[in-house]
């Protein structure tokens, strides 16, 4: 059987642990299905709930930074999707982060730990991408900070995921 990406019956088969309306944007027309199997590879590895930003942008940006892995621009000769996701997950942050790492799908890795999840309550909200080179980064109270530039930023996450 040959599925089309960039339809419902090819996410309802191969995206089988998320629903469209999970997302707040439209991830069958705005997601790299690339992406999305990575995705989905990642919650198979977690063994538990990911509920996907339900924020604005949360999967796609159609303004801001060319550059970011959110960004969507369907105009192009070549449509550029969105390859990034920012998830809140019900497992364990610290368990969270060294499954992303070992699943090497999402070389892109933020840990916010100044947010709130879609019900108001404070928690871990991770970004994850497929960008080419590996990048990983937190935000603390407003702030970035980026471990390639700063040895000291590794610290702060393992001393904040406990």
């Amino acid at each position: 059987m040959s599925l089309k990406t960039h339809t419902q019956e090819w996410f309802d088969f191969v995206i089988s642990n998320f629903k469209t309306h999970e997302f707040p944007e439209d991830p069958i027309k705005y997601s790299d299905p690339h992406a999305l199997i990575c995705l989905q590879n990642l919650r198979i590895d977690i063994g538990s709930p990911i509920s996907p930003s339900l924020a604005p942008g949360g999967l796609a940006r159609f303004d801001g930074s060319k550059k970011s892995c959110h960004y969507v621009d369907l105009e192009q000769d070549e449509p550029k999707y969105s390859t990034a996701f920012d998830l809140f997950f019900k497992a364990d942050p610290a368990y969270v982060l060294f499954t992303i790492l070992h699943n090497n799908s999402f070389r892109g890795i933020g840990i916010y730990f100044d947010t709130h999840n879609n019900k108001g309550k404070k928690q871990v909200m991770f970004h994850v991408d497929t960008r080419i080179k590996r990048a990983t980064w937190c935000r603390i109270d407003g702030k970035y900070f980026y471990v390639r530039s700063n040895n000291n930023t590794l610290k702060k996450i393992f001393k904040l995921l406990g």
